[in-house]
């Protein structure tokens, strides 16, 4: 399984890109001709975005089938979902799949995940200002990625993402600029060129690249990826 540099300071490098949300098969096609890493497919049942799992695994055959050789990397985003479902999940998809844990999963309940399911994990925490340090810290062992994410409203409720907002970045940059940290929750073709600044490894966009929750908009993740991809030039 692949791990990533957790050493600190600053990227170099151009940050890997998560278009999340995905429900239709033209968006899939879009993420590959403009070289987006990662595409995400929602299993919560309350999100906008939700797509059933039978049909998320038929939406990606279908795609593999047409593109053989994409590089793109599926993720399924899940909530607090039991070992079961998640096993029968893992099972419709191929080798390459992430599993995003998006609840109040436990380190423990993780690294059950590792040895049972043999996928790359990566752990949503919410930006809490008294917490998402030490959570940051605690997931960093267990997982391939930590993704920071605005709390889900109303304010208080401390799931990360869903909120379709941005925290303060700027507040967060000794996070933001390690490794193993993403950041998800309100990024936009309008204000990607902020974070930019920042040094971000990795960006996972949802609802910023849509014209309708599970509707992407084709130019606005051109923008983001063109964006991305100038600022290392």
């Amino acid at each position: 399984m692949q791990r990533f540099d957790m050493t600190f300071g600053k990227q170099k490098k151009i940050p890997q890109v998560k278009i999340c949300g995905l429900t239709r098969p033209q968006d899939l096609a879009v993420c590959h001709d403009l070289g987006v890493d990662y595409i995400g497919f929602n299993l919560h049942r309350k999100s906008k975005r939700y797509v059933d799992p039978s049909d998320a695994s038929g939406l990606w055959q279908s795609f593999i089938r047409q593109h053989p050789t994409s590089s793109v990397t599926p993720v399924l985003v899940c909530v607090d979902a039991d070992m079961a479902s998640l096993k029968l999940w893992t099972s419709l998809f191929p080798e390459n799949l992430v599993l995003q844990m998006h609840g109040k999963e436990t380190s423990a309940f993780l690294l059950d995940c590792k040895s049972v399911l043999k996928r790359d994990l990566w752990k949503a925490v919410a930006v809490i200002p008294d917490s998402v340090r030490a959570e940051a810290k605690e997931f960093q062992p267990v997982v391939q990625r930590v993704l920071l994410d605005s709390p889900v409203v109303p304010i208080g409720i401390d799931v990360a993402g869903g909120s379709g907002t941005a925290f303060r970045w700027q507040d967060y940059v000794d996070l933001i600029e390690q490794s193993f940290v993403g950041v998800a929750g309100g990024v936009n073709p309008d204000n990607v060129d902020l974070l930019l600044k920042l040094n971000p490894s990795f960006i996972d966009v949802a609802s910023g690249c849509e014209s309708a929750p599970g509707i992407k908009d084709s130019a606005k993740i051109q923008r983001l990826v063109s964006s991305c991809r100038k600022a290392f030039q």
